[in-house]
């Protein structure tokens, strides 16, 4: 405004100065009709000189037309943390999926108490965060804009507990078998679950967990796609496995392409509880490289062990005998320390199969698989 003001100043001048002359040859008498002309020219003026100083650059300096053609477009510039939660991926294909890390992170977040945890989860990009829970089962929705992750929380440090305080005995739905304790904990925080995702009205839905939290987080993926919920995918890390043989298949059928089960070298965790079945494709972090449970789907030109991530099929990971859960119950009893190389405790414990257990573990063997430094 200031250099508009500068640039029109001398122009007002001239104008109130050939008006005055205009008015005092009038005022004389000698010619009103010139005096009359001299004022619509210097109205003439001042127009042209308005006109000029709006046309001209700032500062009235030369300029030339910026070079682009046609087909020009402008950059991107993607600050979203939330990102990698919106982009397809398939639980089929090689494992480089850029939600892995965060979700990974997020089940981490989840074992941390309501008022550490809300700082943590926006430092990540969330802006709301609703905790649900039942009895000693814990877990947040958090959201934003059109993002949401159920995120359930495990009991790392409790496993003799949830072992053998949840009842393991299946139970029937839809005509086959589910793990009864899993099951009913899930369905005690389900309203509050979906009242949280209603409110949030997001268009991309992500479950996850660790530990306990990853078999209470396939009980509601199944639940979601069973009542027709929007679920963009499911990825749980150390989970004990949910279901008999008949309910694991339609979970795979159901969840195909949307559900990958992560375990870390000997986690036991991941085959317990006996006489129940694994689901999901397996991502197996092993010292010989990593591994895959076979496809589902044959997908077309899809990699197989000439994949650049070094994931080769193999058998599923067997599930333990009953004799060997009594007897990794009865290690609970001989705890064990494991720290990392800042001596940190990682795992406070059982046996060293528990060991491979720890979230923190494996939020760092997912990091390393996308190749994200530390």
């Amino acid at each position: 405004m200031n250099e508009l003001t500068s640039n029109l100043l001398p122009i007002g001048l001239l104008f109130v100065g050939l008006i005055a002359i205009g008015v005092i040859l009038w005022w004389k008498g000698r010619d009103p009709r010139s005096a009359f002309a001299i004022a619509l020219i210097s109205l003439a003026f001042f127009a042209i000189g308005v006109v000029d100083v709006l046309q001209s650059s700032p500062g009235r300096i030369d300029v030339i037309d910026d070079d682009r053609n046609d087909d020009w477009l402008p950059p991107v510039i993607d600050q979203d943390k939330l990102a990698a939660l919106r982009i397809p991926w398939d639980s089929e294909e090689t494992a480089d999926w850029p939600a892995a890390e965060l979700l990974s992170k997020l089940s981490d977040i989840a074992y941390q108490p309501y008022v550490e945890a809300e700082p943590a989860f926006e430092e990540v990009g969330f802006d709301r965060v609703v905790p649900f829970n039942s009895a000693t089962m814990f877990g947040y929705v958090i959201s934003h804009r059109d993002v949401a992750v159920v995120a359930f929380r495990g009991s790392e440090q409790e496993f003799g507990d949830w072992w053998t305080n949840v009842s393991r005995t299946p139970m029937p739905i839809d005509g086959k078998q589910i793990h009864s304790g899993f099951w009913t904990g899930y369905l005690a925080m389900k309203d509050q679950i979906e009242s949280a995702l209603d409110r949030a009205n997001a268009k991309h839905i992500w479950v996850c967990g660790h530990s306990l939290g990853g078999a209470l987080a396939v009980c509601c993926a199944y639940d979601f796609d069973r009542t027709g919920r929007s679920l963009d995918g499911v990825m749980t890390f150390g989970q004990p496995m949910v279901a008999r043989q008949k309910l694991t298949d339609e979970i795979d059928d159901r969840l195909l392409g949307r559900y990958a089960r992560f375990v870390n070298r000997d986690d036991m965790v991941a085959r317990i509880p006996p006489s129940y079945r694994p689901c999901g494709r397996l991502v197996w972090f092993t010292d010989e490289g990593l591994k895959r449970s076979p496809r589902k789907r044959v997908l077309f030109g899809a990699p197989g062990n000439d994949s650049p991530f070094g994931d080769a099929d193999i058998d599923e990971i067997e599930p333990v005998t009953e004799a060997e859960y009594q007897g990794l119950l009865s290690e609970q009893s001989q705890p064990q320390v494991r720290r990392n190389a800042n001596g940190e405790i990682l795992h406070e414990g059982n046996s060293p199969y528990i060991a491979d257990h720890s979230i923190g573990l494996y939020v760092d063997e997912v990091r390393s698989l996308l190749g994200i430094l530390f």
